[in-house]
C-alpha cells in the first residue's frame, strides 16, 4: 500500500533510518511535529480510526518501514493487552504534551493581548 494514496492505512514501523512526521498549516507551510529513528512507529490514528491519516511522513535518511495492516493492528490491541496497554500510554503522553502546549500558546497569547492594550494606552 502507498503511503501517498487516501484512505486508511496500517501502522508503519520503522526499522532503519529516520522519518519526520509534519502537518501542514492553513498557509501551506508545515509544521514538523515528532523526529522518528528505528524502532519507532506512526499511523496508529489512521488504523484505529480508520481515516487516512492528517500528517505527511518524509525520510530524514534512507529508511526502511514495515506495514502492519490496519486489521492486524486492531487484531493486536484486542489480542495482546500489553501492546495496547503500551498504546494507551504513549496516547496519554501525547495528549498530556498538547494540553501542555495549548496552555503555553494560550499563555504567550493573553501576554501579547495585555501588552497590545499597554501599548495602546500609551499611545493615548
Amino acid at each position: 500500500m502507498d503511503p501517498c494514496t487516501p484512505g486508511p492505512h496500517g501502522v508503519y514501523v520503522v526499522l532503519v533510518g529516520a522519518v519526520a512526521v509534519a502537518a501542514a498549516t492553513p498557509h501551506g507551510s508545515e509544521v514538523t511535529l515528532a523526529e522518528l529513528a528505528a524502532g519507532a512507529h506512526f499511523g496508529e490514528f489512521a488504523a484505529i480510526g480508520g481515516q487516512s491519516g492528517s500528517v505527511l511522513v518524509r525520510a530524514r535518511t534512507a529508511a526502511v518501514l514495515a506495514e502492519i495492516p490496519p486489521e492486524v493492528f486492531r487484531l493486536l490491541l484486542r489480542d495482546e493487552p500489553t501492546v495496547a496497554l503500551r498504546l494507551m500510554e504513549r496516547l496519554v503522553a501525547l495528549v498530556r504534551g498538547l494540553d501542555a502546549r495549548i496552555v503555553l500558546l494560550q499563555d504567550g497569547h493573553d501576554q501579547a493581548g495585555r501588552l497590545h492594550r499597554e501599548l495602546m494606552l500609551a499611545i493615548l
